[in-house]
């Protein structure tokens, strides 16, 4: 005995040719699965791979890396909204979902509340979070580095500025290590990582980034 359910459906909700749905799901007029799987799916056949729901992101892997929006050229429209604490309201929606974005806010939450963020990065095998978590340090990284030569002009002397900007590179060097532990080639991926994984990242009271473990 089968059952079934009928959901009324909104033909509005639904997306196809050039119209891209909008960067938060929060943002459709109805929510429920057929609408969110199209939604997802329609932003993934036009190269843009991250979408919103509310402060989280949402990453489907384009197993590419060749898409213009999210080259490493990029990462300075991103920068140049340091002191902004959302991206999206920042560069009135110009700029979109990112790992990035999400970096942004977290070490602005960071410094305006002087509590300890976190970002949980989670997904199957092969989704993408080694590459999640490559973006978060490296965008952390700049992003320290850019707040602490900005500071260096009204206080720290420039010994202060290098070793803060020594200690950014350090962190950004270490990823491919800690990648080698641990991991293995599956049906999925080629370089799945077998463990959890628990990285601390720390900053001093100017926002500079003075290590990690």
């Amino acid at each position: 005995n089968k059952r079934h359910i009928f959901v009324p459906l909104n033909p509005s909700c639904f997306f196809d040719g050039d119209e891209l749905p909008p960067d938060d799901l929060l943002a459709l007029p109805e929510l429920h699965l057929s609408i969110l799987l199209n939604t997802l799916r329609t932003r993934h056949a036009s190269d843009v791979c991250y979408t919103y729901i509310g402060d989280l992101v949402v990453a489907l892997n384009p197993f590419r890396y060749t898409i213009p929006r999210y080259q490493e050229s990029m990462i300075a429209e991103y920068l140049a909204h340091v002191g902004a604490a959302s991206i999206a309201s920042a560069s009135n929606g110009q700029l979109g979902p990112h790992p990035w974005a999400v970096a942004h806010r977290v070490y602005h939450q960071m410094m305006e509340h002087h509590r300890s963020q976190t970002i949980i990065i989670s997904g199957e095998s092969g989704s993408g979070k080694t590459e999640a978590c490559k973006m978060l340090l490296h965008y952390l990284c700049l992003l320290a580095a850019k707040v602490c030569n900005a500071v260096a002009t009204s206080g720290p002397t420039p010994t202060m500025t290098e070793d803060a900007s020594k200690i950014s590179a350090r962190v950004h060097k270490s990823n491919p290590i800690l990648e080698a532990f641990g991991n293995a080639k599956t049906a999925r991926n080629d370089n799945s990582s077998r463990f959890g994984k628990l990285m601390e990242v720390q900053f001093d009271s100017s926002g500079a980034l003075v290590g990690m473990r």
